[in-house]
């Protein structure tokens, strides 16, 4: 920008631009509705920045709609308008800038007036004094409109504006960032990022910001910011989650926050996926919350329960909860009770008892 200069200037406490004054080259005029006490529009890009009365443009007491535009000369892309209205003191007493109050920022764009802001301060609470408002686009004209009437006023139906100083930021168009740099590799760019990266062709509907994140989420398979990190395998229609590529629901057989682990032998294939706890029964032959330990090999056919690995019931000539004891010896067909081990056919000859570990007396 040839006749503007790169500043970095605090402007007053809590406001701070590190880009173009676009009206620092004395290249803008300003107009506004009415004129009252002649208080000219001038005053709004005089580089004046003070909020007392006789620093600031006035508009008169019989507007119904009071504005304030300003020429910036040609098209520029704006960032921000900074926009001093009058206020003097700071007792309950002192001028407050109520008549700020509901006003809209426009500009005009395509011959038509396009609203960037608009204030909803409502009564009895005031606005700021200083307002920066972020504005994103292209035009050469903006104004500052409003119709609101205030309370504070005796006079009825009027609207009136005392605006200090306007300050509009950005660079020429085809340039960006706070030193006004060349947008390279397109013919138009964003005002704070440049050019638009290539996105990802895994953004969802192909969508992403100037820093190319996905903006809408990722397609299925992908996650990350940009959406070019592959999901784990074995998450369950390879959708995973986009911050940290976590699974939320694993394909049957694995668990996992990554779906890597297996399964033990859940009877219905699948377990709960932080734990790998099996959500039904067991596998004939295993137990336990995984369904990952083996019962003991004296259950018969293998069968014990879930939760403790109980058999329930002992192969042939084995007693106990775990049919690890093994019958006696002495026992008809080696069969004894699982709970106690009493021979159930009673003893062989010459032993007695209910466990016949007792001879018989001659």
């Amino acid at each position: 920008m040839a006749t503007l200069w790169w500043i970095w200037l605090v402007l007053l406490p809590g406001v701070t631009n590190c880009y173009d004054n676009i009206c620092e080259g004395n290249i803008c005029t300003a107009r506004q509705s009415s004129t009252r006490f002649g208080f000219p529009a001038e005053r709004v890009i005089d580089k004046n920045i003070h909020q007392t009365y006789n620093q600031c443009a006035h508009t008169s007491e019989s507007d119904q709609e009071a504005w304030v535009m300003v020429d910036l000369g040609m098209e520029y892309k704006i960032r921000n308008v900074v926009i001093y209205y009058r206020t003097e003191g700071t007792s309950k007493e002192a001028w407050k800038p109520y008549r700020l109050r509901q006003y809209s920022l426009e500009v005009h764009y395509l011959q038509r007036w396009i609203q960037c802001f608009k204030d909803n301060t409502l009564f009895p609470d005031i606005p700021s004094s200083i307002q920066n408002v972020s504005c994103k686009t292209t035009a050469r004209y903006l104004r500052v409109r409003t119709t609101y009437d205030a309370p504070e006023d005796s006079l009825n139906r009027i609207a009136i504006l005392e605006i200090c100083e306007i300050q509009v930021y950005g660079c020429n168009i085809g340039n960006y960032g706070p030193n006004c740099k060349s947008c390279e590799g397109c013919e138009n760019c964003d005002i704070d990022y440049g050019c638009p990266v290539l996105c990802s062709p895994h953004c969802t509907q192909g969508t992403c910001d100037f820093n190319g994140n996905c903006e809408m989420g990722c397609n299925a398979g992908y996650w990350g910011d940009k959406c070019n990190k592959k999901c784990p395998m074995n998450c369950f229609n390879n959708v995973c989650i986009k911050t940290n590529g976590y699974c939320a629901y694993c394909t049957n057989g694995f668990y996992g926050m990554d779906c890597r682990n297996r399964c033990g032998n859940c009877s219905s294939g699948s377990c709960y996926i932080n734990d790998g706890h099996c959500s039904g029964d067991c596998n004939i032959g295993f137990y336990g919350n995984g369904c990952n330990r083996p019962c003991y090999r004296n259950c018969f056919n293998q069968k014990c329960r879930k939760d403790d690995g109980y058999c329930e019931k002992c192969k042939s000539g084995f007693y106990g909860d775990l049919c690890k004891t093994p019958c006696s010896p002495n026992c008809l067909q080696s069969a004894c009770y699982r709970s106690n081990g009493a021979c159930i056919e009673g003893c062989k000859g010459h032993w007695a008892g209910a466990q016949c570990n007792g001879k018989c007396l001659e």
